[in-house]
């Protein structure tokens, strides 16, 4: 008997499918998420459960709480914002984490510079003993020289090491800050709590530093449109340089305020009675259902105006 084909991903499987979509190593993945390399490898393997790290991993690739859930009954996981504008975020927390990998390896590499001048002074060291155990006065006298102007060089690289040592140092500390507000934003995103978070607001500073003004417009114009608040509301201008302030007042003077739905009594995510398409898998069966009804009242209200404006019911003053 042939064996039976599976028809639904599993939890590894849709893991890793996304993490290709949104362009991360598995290194980077893993970063992003807070957890070893070895459990995102397991988690895309299927090799173990990892429900204590599952929410870190979830939030790292863009998707809503509950996603684990949704797999296992044979559902896609629900995105927090559309793909587009995940992947426009992830360039600036993405920056830390290539930016720390380039660190890293700088570190590595003076660690080796240091190791290899200790290893020369070595043997120069030994060079002079071994001279002065047969008598050759000279050559003890040219080791030692070297060996003198070797101390210098290790002495140098050794300082060199530890500026490298502080500078990785300092910035472990501000990428793993910036990866904290990443995942809050993104919690505070799925709340509809912005306003009163300091990690967020900081976040939301980098973005507008980090992005072209067109990305964070945009990205900007969907969470506006699908969570009802405004990213410039909790950008700190104080941070920005004067070239970036200028741009942000003019940003914050174009932007369009959210219009409110009127009478709602299970108000959507969204403020705006039409949403884009790309969202529609984002969104509840409540929301699309509210939706659904409004824009059947609006197409009927619509084709009762063509009816009464054929029919001269219309006055001129639009009563």
């Amino acid at each position: 008997m042939a064996e039976e084909v599976r028809a639904t991903k599993t939890l590894g499987e849709y893991v890793l499918e996304r993490r290709k979509q949104l362009g991360l190593s598995q290194d980077a993945a893993a970063w992003l998420a807070g957890v070893a390399k070895s459990t995102f490898r397991n988690v895309e393997g299927d090799r173990v459960e990892e429900a204590r790290t599952w929410r870190q991993i979830e939030r790292a690739l863009g998707w809503r709480t509950g996603s684990e859930e949704a797999i296992r009954a044979a559902s896609p996981p629900r995105t927090i914002l559309s793909d587009w504008s995940f992947r426009i975020i992830l360039k600036v927390i993405i920056w830390e984490y290539d930016n720390l990998a380039i660190l890293t390896q700088s570190f590595r590499m003076a660690q080796h510079r240091v190791t290899d001048a200790e290893k020369v002074l070595e043997e120069t060291l030994q060079g002079v003993g071994s001279a002065e155990s047969r008598g050759d006065q000279v050559q003890k006298a040219i080791h030692e020289v070297k060996a003198d102007e070797l101390r210098e060089v290790v002495k140098d690289l050794t300082t060199d090491l530890r500026e490298h040592e502080s500078g990785l140092s300092d910035f472990e500390r501000v990428s793993e800050r910036r990866r904290a507000a990443f995942h809050d934003f993104l919690a505070r995103v799925i709340e509809r709590d912005l306003t009163t978070n300091v990690g967020a607001a900081q976040f939301t500073t980098a973005l507008f530093d980090g992005l072209e003004f067109r990305e964070f417009a945009e990205i900007a114009e969907e969470v506006r449109r699908w969570r009802g608040f405004d990213l410039l509301d909790i950008v700190d201008r104080s941070q920005l340089s004067a070239g970036r302030q200028a741009a942000f007042d003019e940003l914050r003077k174009d932007a369009a305020a959210p219009v409110p739905i009127p009478n709602s009594p299970e108000p959507p995510q969204s403020r705006h009675v039409m949403l884009p398409l790309v969202f529609s898998h984002s969104l509840s069966d409540v929301e699309i259902g509210w939706i659904t009804e409004k824009l059947v009242s609006l197409a009927s209200d619509f084709a009762q105006a063509i009816v009464l404006g054929k029919s001269g019911s219309v006055r001129e003053d639009g009563g």
